[in-house]
């Protein structure tokens, strides 16, 4: 799902098509394009608190959404927008006591074998 980068020829040709603007306008175009190639690399963001066992997994939001959290099973939190519904994230509570096969089934849309070998 994630698009390539802007070649040099992409950028050339966006900045002739907005040549008529400022050139700090112009460098605002391009820092926006550039923003949103870095914000669309970044992927889920995990964060692992050894000394409480909480594994936390934030899935990337435009910066003026809203997201909360409701325990959907024993321990386990499920964020979703409250614009849309969609899961933004999760938090695990006694995550290495947990069974990683318990995981895969009950949240089978997080790739576990990778968050796993991330925390390690």
């Amino acid at each position: 799902m994630s698009r390539a980068p802007l070649e040099p020829t992409k950028r050339k040709e966006l900045y002739r098509r907005f040549r008529n603007l400022s050139e700090r306008n112009a460098a605002r175009v391009l820092g926006s394009v550039d923003a949103l190639e870095e914000e669309r690399d970044i992927g889920p963001l995990l964060n692992y608190d050894r000394d409480h066992d909480v594994l936390r997994i934030r899935f990337p939001l435009p910066s003026d959404a809203f997201s909360y959290d409701d325990e959907e099973y024993p321990g386990i939190y499920v964020g979703r927008s409250e614009k849309d519904n969609r899961i933004t994230g999760f938090t695990v509570f006694d995550y290495s006591r947990g069974s990683l096969r318990e995981l895969k089934l009950l949240l089978p849309m997080v790739e576990w074998d990778e968050v796993s070998g991330r925390i390690q």
